[in-house]
Parts: C-alpha cells; sequence; structure tokens
C-alpha cells in the first residue's frame, strides 16, 4: 500500500482504545480520488491487525448539518448522509433523529495485516465537489465497549465545529493503486448453448470450448473426505442452467455438493451468513437434486423448496441441469461451491473458490459471475481453460 500519495493522509491518531477486548483503534486514515472513484483506506494500532466487521465506519455529510442523521444535544458536529459500514454504504432516510437507513450499494474492501482500503463510486455518494467526514471505530461490534473517533474530538460538544469533522474536496491528483486490487473481478462468464446433453461427461463442453471457471487446488485430504472441487463450468439455453464439475475422486449425488447463487447481486438480501462471513446475498441453494428459495432474515437458516433439478454422475464428473424459472430467471448471477463431506461421513469442507470463506480476500475473489448477456461476458485470456474431464 506504499503507493498512496503522502498528501491523502488525514491524521495519525494516538492509541485510545484499551482493554483486550478493545482491538478497533484507528492509528491513521487516508483518503483519495479519481475521477470516479474515492478511496478510504485506515491502518489499526499494533498488534491488531483490521477485520471485516461494522465496527470500523465513515460518516458522510454531503448536503450540510441541517439535513441526515442528527441526534439532539449536536452528540455529532455533522448532518449525516452516508455511512459506510463493513462492506456497504447506507443513506439516511429518517428526520433527522431516528436511526433509518437505507442500502445503497456493496464495496470492494481488501485487507492487509493492519490495514485495510476500500473504494466508492462517486456516484453513489451524489457525485457531491465536497463533503465533510469522521471516522469511528466500534469495539461493541466484536464484544468490546470503546468507540475510538477520528478526529478525536467528535463528540466533544465543548470543541469547535470545525475541529470534530474533516472536509474533503474532490480534486485531481495520483491514485493509489490497492493491494489487493480493489476493482470488479472482470472476468464474467458466458456459455450460450443451444442444448447440453446431460449425461456426466464434459464432451460436448470441451467440443463447444465452453470456459470453465479457474482450477481449484486439490486441498481435501483424508479416505472419508471425497467431496473435492478440481474445477466448474456453467453454460445456458433458451430455458435451462447448466452446472458441470470435475471431482477428485467419484463423484455422488448428496446434500454436500451445494452451489449458492445470489440472483440480484445484491448482499443485503438473502441469506449473507450467520455473521454476515458469505460472499454474497444467497438467494437460492441448489443441493443434490432440489433447488431452495432464502426465506429468513438474512442470518437465520430458512428456505423454501423451490423444485427439483436433474443430476446425472459418471465418475469424476457431474453435469446438473437446472430449470431456469426456478432460479427466477436472472440474467446474471454472482455464485461459489460448497463441498461438506460430512454429508457421506466425512469432515472435510471445501469452497470453490477457495476464498469464498475468507472474509479478509478482497471480495471479487470470493465468487463466480455469470451472466446470459453475452455482450457483458469478459473470459479471462489465459489461465481459465476447459476443464481436463476425468473419465
Amino acid at each position: 500500500m506504499g503507493d498512496w500519495p503522502s498528501n491523502a493522509q488525514l491524521v495519525n491518531d494516538a492509541r485510545d482504545a484499551t482493554g483486550g477486548a478493545n482491538q478497533l483503534d484507528y492509528e491513521t486514515v487516508w483518503m483519495a480520488n479519481d475521477t470516479d472513484n474515492l478511496y478510504i483506506r485506515y491502518r489499526n494500532h499494533s498488534p491488531n491487525n483490521t477485520r471485516l466487521t461494522w465496527g470500523y465506519g465513515q460518516a458522510i455529510d454531503v448536503n450540510g448539518v441541517a439535513s441526515g442523521y442528527r441526534p439532539a444535544g449536536n452528540r455529532v458536529p455533522i448532518g449525516v448522509d452516508y455511512l459506510i459500514e463493513e462492506q456497504s454504504v447506507y443513506r439516511y432516510t429518517g428526520n433527522g433523529s431516528s436511526w433509518s437507513w437505507a442500502w445503497v450499494a456493496r464495496l470492494p474492501v481488501a485487507f492487509n495485516g493492519r490495514n485495510a482500503e476500500l473504494s466508492v463510486s462517486r456516484t453513489v455518494l451524489g457525485n457531491p465537489e465536497s463533503f465533510d467526514v469522521f471516522f469511528y471505530a466500534d469495539n461493541n461490534a466484536i464484544g468490546g465497549t470503546a468507540i475510538d473517533f477520528i478526529p478525536d474530538s467528535v463528540t466533544n460538544t465543548s470543541a469547535s465545529f470545525d475541529s470534530r469533522y474533516f472536509t474533503y474536496e474532490f480534486a485531481g491528483g495520483s491514485v493509489p493503486t490497492p493491494n489487493p486490487p480493489l476493482t470488479d473481478n472482470p472476468f464474467v462468464y458466458s456459455n450460450p448453448v443451444s442444448s447440453l446433453t446431460v449425461d456426466g461427461s464434459s464432451a460436448d463442453w470441451q467440443a463447444l470450448g465452453l470456459e470453465f471457471f479457474p482450477t481449484d487446488p486439490n486441498d481435501i485430504t483424508g479416505s472419508s473426505n471425497i467431496i473435492d472441487f478440481i474445477q466448474a463450468g456453467m453454460a445456458h439455453d433458451g430455458s435451462n442452467f447448466y452446472f458441470g464439475w470435475v471431482n477428485d475422486g467419484p463423484t455422488r449425488i448428496t446434500w454436500g455438493n451445494a452451489i449458492y447463487v445470489d440472483t440480484d447481486l445484491n448482499f443485503n438480501s438473502g441469506f449473507r451468513g450467520f455473521l454476515n462471513d458469505a460472499p454474497i446475498g444467497i438467494d437460492y441453494l441448489i443441493e443434490a437434486s432440489s433447488v431452495y428459495r432464502y426465506t429468513g432474515n438474512g442470518n437465520s437458516w430458512a428456505w423454501q423448496w423451490v423444485g427439483r433439478t436433474y443430476p446425472v454422475t459418471a465418475g469424476n464428473n457431474l453435469e446438473l441441469r437446472v430449470p431456469m424459472n426456478l432460479l427466477g430467471n436472472p440474467t446474471t448471477v454472482d455464485l461459489f461451491f460448497y463441498g461438506d463431506s460430512s454429508s457421506i461421513g466425512g469432515t472435510g469442507l471445501d469452497f470453490y473458490p477457495d476464498a469464498a470463506s475468507n472474509v479478509n480476500a478482497a471480495t471479487t475473489s470470493r465468487r463466480f459471475r455469470y451472466t446470459r448477456n453475452s455482450a457483458l461476458a469478459l473470459a479471462p485470456d489465459e489461465g481459465t481453460t476447459t476443464a481436463e474431464v476425468q473419465e
């Protein structure tokens, strides 16, 4: 992260949060921009690394103190129009003192030890020429009690207003290159076909030159841990989605082979994980020969059966046909694969892509994206080839 310009640093902050449970404590914060995006970086005090949590936040005022969230007693120095927390931007929808927010967008976030950085499209914030901002780190998010503010005087009503926030003005200048990259995964897959024969063989996939997702390492060991994805692909015709994958060993039709699908590309709808740790907002679950639609509150495990699928195995290969209407006829989806060998007496868990379960990984490295709109497709130039099928 050494490519950030020196003038992007806003402040160094003293260690404010003490106690073993109070690990969120800003040391330094930065901001920069280009013509399209605002970039935010922060570093936590050692020895604690940054993490994915709503406890790290930025409060932004684009319209002046008279609008936005402004609780009684001048407890915050600005009218907060937007909040950035975890991987999301929220817009204020209340009456000034009520706590009411609408989700606006999900953000790419990257972590590197004590450092974190993220980018926000300027259009998400309404394209302001400038804004006021303060940072907060709320340890209640991780079981602590301390709240660290930058500037330190954010909640000090005796301090002058202009010492309780920063003003940022958009301008030209050098822009950091995030590491890991914060830009969206450029690979969007699309494999339109007139039809595929679902017989457990990928001979027709190979004959058509279909693009598969990248290979997965052979990372599951133990004789009882049979579910281990090697490579998978997706295709579609006018009424069906097709999935095919190669396993490290004979495949089985079991609930342990699962595909999680986000059909509206909205993290805040669907199952987000019990701790908001899923890489996507999961709207549909494909297991064995069934499709389930999510019916819970985002963190609860609640699903309704929708219909059946048509899987066929052949050796180490599995093919699956899913009627498109069972998933709501989406155009573009995000997805990841989950292999749970406890379904067949083992203990291993295989995520594909591997980073799907890593909340510290770049957001877009944790899922695949597939579209029926070939104009949106962008296949990789190299590194992703038709699967080598073990017949």
